[in-house]
């Protein structure tokens, strides 16, 4: 599989292109956040990834003062143990990550930290956000525990989502695709 690399095309205001990778436990709603923000939908039917799904998105965005237009790969990485031989290469050429738990599934979070700990030893320099999702859902993860994952993974921030609702979805992408441009 070709490595994708992060490319900046020097016409015009700028162009980049960046990989960038979902990951965490089965059904913490990863394709859920990546196709609300790609397509605006939800959809109640879970169906797990088989492999990774790709989902390309493209936005202009003014980055403090300079405009750019983002093409973004989003690499939804699947969860079964099966095919986690294969993570490295779905890893690979990427510059960004969500890691997400399931605030109604308090494992998840226990879980997302070897998720950390297996993408950071791939890509030790990766601008890395932490998504605690599923808000919309009756929770008894509290603040500072959501706060306490995302330090210890070394999340550049965390944000509370929902897919259903869309709540932070955009804001969280947004936050991303700036860290990646800076």
């Amino acid at each position: 599989m070709p490595k994708v690399a992060p490319t900046k095309i020097v016409q015009g205001s700028g162009t980049y292109r960046y990989k960038v990778i979902l990951c965490g436990p089965w059904g913490v709603g990863k394709t859920s956040l990546a196709r609300k923000y790609v397509e605006t939908k939800f959809s109640e039917d879970y169906l797990p990834t088989i492999g990774a799904t790709v989902l390309i998105k493209d936005i202009d965005i003014n980055v403090r003062g300079k405009d750019a237009h983002v093409n973004l790969l989003l690499w939804d990485i699947a969860a079964q143990d099966t095919f986690k031989v294969m993570r490295s290469t779905f890893y690979s050429g990427a510059r960004g990550a969500f890691l997400v738990a399931d605030l109604s599934r308090l494992e998840s979070f226990e879980e997302i930290q070897d998720w950390a700990e297996e993408v950071r030893a791939q890509l030790p320099k990766i601008q890395l956000v932490f998504l605690a999702n599923k808000s919309d859902l009756e929770h008894f993860v509290d603040d500072k525990y959501i706060q306490e994952a995302g330090e210890k993974m070394g999340a550049l921030t965390v944000f509370k989502t929902s897919a259903l609702t869309g709540e932070n979805v955009q804001e969280a992408f947004r936050f991303l695709t700036e860290k990646m441009i800076e």
